[in-house]
Order: C-alpha cells, then structure tokens, then sequence
C-alpha cells in the first residue's frame, strides 16, 4: 500500500470505528415507484438509511426490521441481502483528503467486498454481513498502525575514521627537471 500522508494518519489515529448494531437490507427498487413517507427515516427510529436515485433505479439500504414493516408498500423490489454499516467516530468528510481511498483500498487488498457512502458530515462503510468481522480486524489493524510513531532509522555503522594525509609536499622528492635545473645554476 502506498504511504499515509502525514496530515492524513494523524486523523485516522485519533479515529474509532462504529459498528451499527443493525442488520441492514439492500434494496433495488423500480424508478418509477412511489415516494416513501419521511416519517420511515425518523431519526429517533432510524440510526441510518440511504436512499440513492439514479437513472434506472433507485437503491435503498434500511434495517432489516424497518425493511420487514415496509416491504408491503412497494409492489416491487429485488432485496439483494443483508450488510453492515461500520461507520468512523470522527467527522471526517472534507477534512483530508484520501482517507475514504486508503479505507477502500486496505479492505479490496484484503478481499473484502465495501461500499463506502458519505454525506458532508459523516462516512460509512457497507459490507456484507458474513464480511464484517474481517473488515473490523483489517480496519482497526490500519487504525493501529496509524497511531504507531516510525521506529527511528537506523544509521550505518561507518568504518574508522581514515588515517590523516600528509601534507601535499612532504615526502615528495623534486621534479627531475628542477633538480637538473639546480644543478647548472
């Protein structure tokens, strides 16, 4: 994996993971669908929900119990299984950049199928349920390592230290030239 930016680990140092108690349903369901009333995203009854609308469908991730109580509103969906929503301690949207990248790549590296979802205050990461111990054993290892101070570099041992020269002309004997010049003169 390539380094952590400095600014970057010390954020994920002081970060914790939140692993919401729920199990959670992934739901495709047909564009074309009724709205679903507010009242089911209450706050006080709904730790966490995503509803993403694109083109040709809309995809929804609710508790299951939720899930249980909705399904007969809808005429029809395709409920592709149940997920975890591991979720950081920290507010981190927007603060740093990359950490959402290092998250992914450290899970894909491990094999482990993610999805990560972020909103400007908060960020969360979706994985299958049977996934989810892994992908806290992966996380928390990542986090441990960014709170780890760098072992100090090991200097070189160098060799003794080089025995002092001697002075350019000392032990130097004469020019042949110079001292044939001496001797005429």
């Amino acid at each position: 994996m390539a380094e952590i930016h400095s600014a970057l680990k010390e954020l994920l140092s002081r970060t914790e993971l939140v692993v919401f108690p729920e199990d959670y349903v992934v739901v495709d369901l047909p564009v074309d669908m009724h709205s679903i009333p507010g009242e089911w995203f209450n706050p006080a009854t709904t730790r966490f929900a995503l509803i993403v609308q694109e083109p040709k469908s809309v995809t929804l991730v609710v508790p299951r119990r939720k899930w249980l109580r909705m399904k007969g509103m809808l005429e029809q969906y395709d409920v592709k299984g149940l997920v975890k929503v591991v979720g950081f301690d920290k507010k981190l949207s927007l603060v740093t950049t990359g950490y959402m990248c290092v998250v992914g790549t450290v899970l894909s590296n491990h094999g482990i199928r993610a999805i990560p979802t972020s909103t400007f205050k908060s960020d969360q990461i979706i994985v299958p349920k049977e996934e989810l111990p892994r992908a806290v054993k992966v996380l928390r290892e990542l986090l441990a390592s960014c709170r780890q101070k760098p072992a100090p570099t090991a200097r070189r041992k160098t060799s003794a230290p080089a025995a002092k020269k001697a002075p350019a002309s000392a032990g130097k004997k004469k020019a042949p030239a110079r001292a044939a010049a001496k001797k005429k003169g």
